[in-house]
């Protein structure tokens, strides 16, 4: 009796509002339990990989803001490093571009089967998302941190390849000035 079919579960987030600051609101969402405990696992799993690949490590910490703190000071003293931060980043992340990103992988597969597919409103209305994951989702942020080192990745590789230092933090960049103008228009697209 209390076992649905997985095609029964349901899918659809709420929205809810929760202090950004004093005077703002931040926009999240609630997830269903049957979800969130899904992409607890993945993203615990996502976070053991970016600590053991010595790549992702050396340009995202998920846990810890720290290093990018520290690379932020050096690059407003130096002047060489530009900083980014994007705005409802997670909005830009859609579920087009993870299947594009993780085609072939086995985490593809794991990745859908664990989005909210729909968000219902205050109103009450519920509308079919596009996004891959909304603030709120446990795979929103170790998500979006690959996804925007990948960004980085593919403007270092398109411009000359030198200055390959970079932070990603959530939707916060840190990157050399050369790259910039090829990064934002990675970004743009």
């Amino acid at each position: 009796d209390y076992v649905r079919p997985i095609q029964e579960l349901d899918r659809t987030a709420e929205i809810v509002f929760v202090p950004k600051s004093l005077k703002t609101y931040r926009v999240i969402c609630k997830e269903p339990a049957t979800l969130q405990y899904w992409q607890q696992y993945y993203a615990a799993l996502l976070v053991r990989l970016m600590r053991s690949n010595a790549c992702l490590r050396r340009h995202i910490t998920l846990d810890n803001q720290r290093l990018s703190r520290s690379f932020c000071l050096e690059a407003s003293a130096s002047g060489n490093y530009a900083t980014i931060d994007l705005s409802k980043a997670s909005d830009t992340v859609s579920l087009q571009l993870i299947k594009r990103i993780f085609r072939g992988t086995p985490l593809l597969r794991a990745l859908v089967a664990t989005r909210s597919d729909r968000v219902r409103l205050p109103s009450g209305e519920t509308i079919v998302t596009a996004k891959f994951a909304p603030m709120g989702s446990a795979l929103c942020f170790p998500i979006e941190c690959m996804v925007f080192a990948a960004a980085c990745e593919l403007a270092i590789a398109r411009s000359s390849g030198r200055n390959t230092r970079y932070r990603v933090y959530g939707d916060d960049i840190i990157i050399h000035r050369e790259h910039v103008p090829d990064l934002l228009r990675i970004l743009d697209r």
